[in-house]
This record gives C-alpha cells, structure tokens and sequence, in this order.
C-alpha cells in the first residue's frame, strides 16, 4: 500500500505546454493494462482483453482534471482509512467477497 501512495498517486500540475495532460490521460489509460497502473512490466500486466473505450477514457481524464488535485488527498484516505479497526467495531455478522471468493 505504501508503494502505491508513494508512486499511485503523482502529483500532476498544470504545465504551459499542456504535459499534464498527456500525464492523466496515459495514466488513465495505463490503468486498464497494468496494475498498479505504474508497473509497466510484464509482471504488471493485466490478464484479458483490456477496456480501452476512448469516450470512457475521456470522461475518466475529465474527472481527474475537474478534481483539481483533490483526487490525490482521497485515494490516499481510502487507502489509509482504519477499516479493518471499523469492521472488528461491527456488532453484526458480515461477508466479505474478493474477486468472486468469500474471505
């Protein structure tokens, strides 16, 4: 988790020549082919045939731009989050499933 916060999540800035874009728009693609999405190796690479629609891939780029940097601040609070500590909170039988398996 700690390499995906250190290498996951650039910190993209507004570039006269219009680089910034090419930065989120590469890294939205390479998303689709690698995991995690800055693994640019074979050992990165992700099974099947990847979902490259340009119109998705365009709407994705969009958001991030929008988003202004805070998309940065809220990977790295999903990441981080305590979540295990608020499941063991839960006074209720719960399921967890990954990947189709029940944990």
């Amino acid at each position: 988790m700690s390499d995906y916060i250190d290498n996951g999540i650039p910190l993209i800035k507004p570039d006269w020549s219009g680089g910034h874009l090419q930065s989120f728009w590469h890294m939205v693609r390479d998303s689709r082919l690698f995991w995690p999405w800055y693994n640019r190796t074979i050992s990165g690479i992700i099974e099947g045939t990847p979902d490259l629609e340009e119109k998705q891939l365009d709407i994705e780029v969009t958001e991030l731009i929008r988003s202004e940097g805070y998309w940065q601040q809220t990977i790295k609070d999903q990441l981080t989050y305590p979540t295990k500590n608020c499941l063991l909170e839960i006074d209720y039988p719960i399921l967890i499933f990954l990947e189709n398996r029940i944990l």
